[in-house]
């Protein structure tokens, strides 16, 4: 008997290896590899920024579908606005993701008519505009929640 659960414990702490994403984080299993932190607090768009990077992270970059449609479905239940990842700070009408400073390539969700630089200070996009999830251009003083990303975490050997 001994033997087996040696032989059990010796093949658990070999193949069984797991992800995870840190406290406060969530994590979707149609996104694997990635965390989303959805803040209680509203900041500017640069104090979100920050406090992305405090954690390791970046302001959520909703590049393609599933990732957009994650956020989605998480922000329709709160009714809020968020930060996201991407603003046109560099270049007026030119919008880039933080992190990689690239447009916006194939995949968009602006709500019609927008980006629109309204008021002619306009930089900074939020999610959930008029509650449905789209896209819209904001002014980066505004103070709004936001939402952090960051690769999952290699939870390490269990066993």
């Amino acid at each position: 008997m001994a033997s087996f659960v040696m032989k059990f414990l010796l093949i658990s702490i070999c193949v069984t290896v797991i992800t995870c994403c840190a406290p406060g984080w969530k994590k979707t299993s149609s996104l694997s590899g990635w965390c989303f932190l959805f803040s209680h607090n509203q900041v500017t768009w640069a104090e979100a920024e920050e406090i992305c990077r405090s954690f390791e992270g970046y302001l959520a970059e909703p590049i393609n579908k599933p990732i957009d449609d994650y956020l989605i479905s998480e922000t329709l239940k709160t009714g809020r606005k968020y930060w996201l990842g991407l603003s046109d700070l560099e270049q007026e009408g030119t919008f880039l993701w933080t992190t990689s400073q690239t447009g916006i390539t194939s995949y968009n969700n602006w709500i019609p008519g927008d980006p629109n630089n309204a008021n002619s200070g306009e930089d900074c996009v939020l999610n959930n505009w008029t509650h449905r999830g789209k896209w819209a251009d904001g002014d980066c003083e505004w103070k709004e929640y936001y939402i952090c990303q960051t690769e999952d975490i290699d939870g390490g050997i269990v066993g």
